[in-house]
């Protein structure tokens, strides 16, 4: 029984490991570059466009509410962790856990639900303590740089544990593009599993980037097409529009959600604009059907040699009218991630 307590505390742990890195990474968006879970130094490092750094602790327990002296033990481990990350472009030091009203056992009532409170901003009877534990511990830090988190995460039932990151995911989704706010649920189970998987890999130059974090926003915009619309405009027989939709949609879905697929499809369209700026899409994929075709198919040959070349084509010319058309929201959502925070 005990066995099975702690393979499940371990489990939530790693679970509010996962839910406080994409926390932190919308915290930190505004200048986010990449962040890596299982980090060669702490649980989590973000890194910002100045190279600077964010180096985060993050501890839970399964009854945050628990009256223990734990919160002291995982504070004082979170130090001692602190001290040997980097110091060289340190910007913070991150401790943040699900241990709500008092994190760090200081018997103060700074610490309500959410919260994220830089060492300066607390009471002198709270930094005084932390001062005490730094020395007690021996731990080699500037507290200047502490930020203490609180990140409620709890209970039995999925949408009431995450429903505060779930808050924030719906924040930022209704910042950039508020049509993308219905996929709030989606987006957070999607990124739990990018994170996860990057947990799961202890190369530290495997990261999550903030192109990945865009692009997995202008894939859920890409899906928003409307198939019927995509019949009439394309002129495509109705029949071989279904089948080819049939058939090959996973093909369709992996290649138009694809970053090197769209900045080709891109540029080609880019090309021939400057060289008939009024043209239409229709007209365009009409001119180069052989070349989009080349360009998203650049190894049929090879592995699409046993499928039906007249549907590639169709889909093709499906996917390079959703990339083209979707163009002006993608460029809102680049431009409303990179005004996000600021």
């Amino acid at each position: 029984m005990e066995n099975k307590r702690q393979a499940d505390a371990t489990i939530f742990g790693f679970q509010f490991q996962i839910n406080a890195g994409i926390y932190l990474m919308l915290k930190y968006f505004a200048s986010f570059s990449r962040l890596k879970i299982e980090g060669k130094d702490e649980d989590i490092e973000i890194e910002l466009f100045d190279s600077k750094k964010v180096y985060a602790q993050a501890k839970s327990k399964v009854q945050p509410y628990e009256k223990t002296n734990v919160s002291s033990t995982k504070f004082d481990e979170a130090l001692k962790s602190f001290s040997d990350v980097p110091k060289e472009k340190l910007l913070n030091y991150v401790y943040i856990t699900n241990i709500d009203t008092n994190p760090i056992n200081a018997n103060s009532n700074e610490f309500n639900g959410e919260s994220f409170i830089y060492y300066d901003e607390l009471t002198e009877k709270t930094r005084k303590l932390i001062d005490s534990r730094i020395q007690k511990t021996k731990s080699n830090i500037d507290a200047n740089n502490l930020v203490i988190v609180t990140l409620p995460f709890f209970g039995k039932d999925n949408d009431q544990k995450k429903k505060v990151i779930k808050g924030k995911v719906d924040e930022f989704l209704s910042y950039i593009a508020p049509e993308l706010k219905c996929y709030a649920k989606q987006m957070l189970d999607n990124w739990e599993t990018e994170f996860l998987n990057n947990g799961s890999v202890k190369d530290p130059n495997i990261t999550i980037d903030r192109k990945n974090i865009i692009w997995n926003l202008i894939v859920f915009k890409i899906k928003e097409d409307d198939t019927e619309r995509l019949i009439d405009t394309l002129k495509i027989d109705e029949t071989d529009f279904v089948e080819a939709i049939e058939k090959y949609e996973e093909i369709i879905n992996l290649k138009q959600g694809n970053f090197i697929d769209y900045n080709k499809i891109i540029k080609i369209y880019q090309s021939e604009c400057i060289k008939n700026p009024n043209i239409r899409i229709t007209e365009f994929l009409q001119r180069n059907e052989q070349l989009l075709f080349e360009t998203i198919f650049p190894d049929f040959d090879i592995n699409y040699s046993n499928f039906d070349k007249n549907l590639l084509h169709i889909c093709s010319q499906i996917i390079s009218y959703k990339i083209i058309f979707r163009k002006n929201s993608i460029e809102k959502i680049q431009k409303g991630v990179n005004n996000y925070g600021n």
